[in-house]
């Protein structure tokens, strides 16, 4: 708990103010995140990137994205960077929040991720690399080996 920040979550309220899009407001790049995220268009991309000069957007447009994918069960985790925020400005809880919610939205990887501190308790001292591998894909890898997923659907 102490790794993680919590003014990174997409749906967190510690921040004044936080940004939101208007309706109708950046609908075009929303609906096109939209449909390669629900893969509704042919795209062989991996990743998508946003990005654009400072305050045109990116964290209201990031914001909405996550709050459509909560809402139609696809958002595993969020981490929303902020300048101004001195744990939302670095890369450094970027894999515990993950974790955490991955931990949150898959129960049974609970016990996997908590396993992987309590062996080695300074994972959080690791690159960030190491930190994915133990604390996300490992976990998450081997609920898929034991078929605990199907289409849609987190067991």
């Amino acid at each position: 708990m102490e790794a993680v920040s919590p003014n990174a979550f997409y749906d967190s309220d510690n921040r004044a103010d936080p940004p939101k899009c208007h309706e109708n407001m950046r609908v075009a790049v929303i609906s096109k995140i939209m449909d390669w995220v629900t893969n509704t268009v042919d795209m062989d991309a991996l990743m998508l990137w946003l990005y654009g000069p400072a305050g045109v957007g990116k964290t209201a447009i990031a914001r909405r994205v996550a709050e459509l994918c909560e809402v139609q069960e696809l958002l595993l985790a969020s981490f929303l960077f902020f300048r101004s925020d001195p744990k939302c400005n670095t890369i450094t809880p970027l894999v515990t929040n993950i974790a955490y919610c991955v931990a949150r939205v898959i129960p049974s990887t609970h016990e996997l991720i908590n396993f992987a501190i309590e062996v080695d308790p300074l994972i959080f001292t690791y690159s960030l690399e190491v930190q994915l591998t133990k604390l996300v894909l490992e976990p998450l890898r081997l609920l898929a080996d034991q078929a605990h997923f199907f289409p849609g659907k987190f067991l």
